[in-house]
């Protein structure tokens, strides 16, 4: 992957920059209470789970409003290069956005699911009375399967709709938030950065 071309091309400089992050979309993650989490186990938590591909690092991202770390791997290769080009870049996940502590303060009152709509893959991450309920990834070829995992999620929880309010952000346009709209009575669009719109059309709403 040739980054310092990307960052010449879009005229970035990186020099002088005091903190960086670099989020990547891992499917492979877990969170490891505060109390039971060692540094020295961070492929092992992992592979309980998955085994970890050739060619990828562990990370870890600990979050202090829930006192969890987020265990997560990462593509060698395009960490690589975005160390080489922006030397101390911090390296986080997807999840480490979404558990953030806006989303946590508004499940206060009313249970919160955030949605985030990948390409093949959804994000589902789940608040209530500023706890993390859930967070995992789910294979979602199209829109169907990511409101089957979302309904799923409701019945596990025995979330009733007029407590439940859901946020939805990433690759949804006009007619599949018309769709999750059709479930869901109290949705909205999530703004969140970086978790946001990626569809043009949707920003503007």
């Amino acid at each position: 992957t040739d980054i310092r071309g990307f960052l010449a091309e879009t005229r970035m400089q990186t020099f002088g920059l005091k903190e960086a992050e670099l989020i990547v979309f891992s499917d492979q993650f877990v969170w490891i209470p505060q109390h039971l989490f060692d540094a020295d186990n961070l492929r092992q938590y992992l592979d309980v789970m998955c085994k970890v591909p050739m060619g990828y690092s562990v990370f870890e991202d600990y979050n202090d409003r829930i006192k969890a770390h987020l265990v997560f791997s990462a593509d060698n290769n395009i960490l690589s290069a975005f160390k080489v080009a922006i030397p101390g870049i911090k390296i986080r996940c997807q999840h480490s956005k979404m558990v953030n502590p806006v989303v946590l303060d508004s499940s206060d009152q009313r249970t919160m699911m955030l949605i985030n709509i990948r390409d093949g893959v959804t994000d589902f991450a789940l608040f209530e009375n500023k706890k993390l309920l859930l967070s995992n990834s789910y294979s979602c070829a199209n829109i169907d399967e990511t409101m089957f995992y979302a309904l799923d999620i409701s019945r596990q929880f025995h979330l009733e709709d007029g407590r439940l309010l859901v946020g939805v952000c990433g690759d949804v346009d006009r007619e599949k938030f018309a769709f999750l709209k059709g479930y869901f009575a109290d949705i909205a669009l999530y703004t969140g950065r970086p978790l946001t719109l990626t569809v043009p059309q949707m920003q503007h709403i």
